[in-house]
């Protein structure tokens, strides 16, 4: 709700880390109307979205070169035949409510289960030959760099209210984001790790399937499906080992996470503005 946004929570910039082209709803675009990143944040827009894509064209170049040659005609293959299924499904779908045909929809249930395979199948081959989450968290971190260095830097130039982060299921792009902010005022990678899995129950829930994700109940992998491929674990929940080894390796080409962050611009100066923000003493009351 856009009030409980701007009138509770104070919410004064809206980080839109998805596509440029990622559809808002009118009332949100209304009371945050989008703002070109080269204007200064100041008090004068007390309300704004601000687009800031950490997939832009040259991480999506990195993913299909860290994918191979090799696996991306596969890849392919498992998303037309989930495709495939999907509007096959759909129309007999539509078939049975038009018509109250049984064997319509006897077929689809037989459909579903192939529907459902070739859904696994895609996403287990994509995670497998991209070498896992914690890859391409790391791809979305250096090849996206300049966009997770504006991220960072209009969450520490924001002192008139709150800065709103988000991207498609809140997991991935947004918890990038909040990992880098954390560790660039000193919380300790275990407690990153921690933060990080409070994601995890609600991206294997009923309701990212219906609400987010908009996927039917036979396109959701089962409970044995997730306990059997960690890979779908991956996909849509946030299991602590993508944060680990993310951070891990972080560590190992930059040196530290700090490292990283001089890397990107987001130097000693930036943190020690950002932790002025964010940190208080203890026993301070807030």
């Amino acid at each position: 709700d856009v009030s409980v946004l701007s009138e509770r929570f104070h919410v004064v910039v809206i980080l839109d880390l998805r596509d440029p082209g990622a559809k808002v709803t009118q009332p949100m675009a209304a009371v945050y109307p989008d703002t070109p990143l080269d204007e200064e944040v100041s008090e004068e827009y007390p309300q704004q979205r601000r687009r800031v894509p950490i997939v832009n064209g040259r991480v999506k170049r990195e993913i299909v070169a860290a994918l191979g040659v090799h696996a991306v005609p596969r890849i392919c293959a498992w998303w037309v035949l989930r495709e495939g299924f999907r509007y096959f499904r759909g129309a007999l779908a539509y078939v049975t409510r038009v018509t109250g045909s049984s064997l319509a929809q006897v077929t689809s249930r037989v459909v579903a289960p192939y529907q459902r395979n070739s859904a696994y199948r895609l996403t287990i081959t994509w995670i497998r030959n991209a070498r896992g989450f914690a890859n391409l968290y790391y791809i979305f971190s250096t090849a996206g760099k300049q966009a997770v260095f504006e991220a960072l830097k209009t969450c520490t130039v924001v002192d008139h209210g709150a800065v709103l982060v988000h991207c498609e299921s809140g997991k991935d792009r947004t918890g990038l984001i909040a990992a880098l902010l954390l560790s660039a005022v000193g919380v300790s990678h275990a407690s990153i790790i921690d933060d990080y899995f409070q994601s995890h129950q609600f991206g294997l829930s009923a309701a990212h399937r219906e609400r987010v994700l908009c996927l039917t109940e036979d396109e959701w992998p089962s409970s044995d499906a997730f306990s059997k491929h960690p890979e779908l674990q991956m996909m849509y929940g946030a299991p602590k080992v993508c944060m680990d080894e993310f951070l891990n390796l972080l560590g190992r080409e930059h040196g530290s996470v700090e490292g990283y962050l001089d890397f990107i611009g987001f130097d000693a100066g930036w943190r020690e503005r950002l932790k002025s923000k964010f940190l208080v003493p203890l026993g301070t009351k807030t």
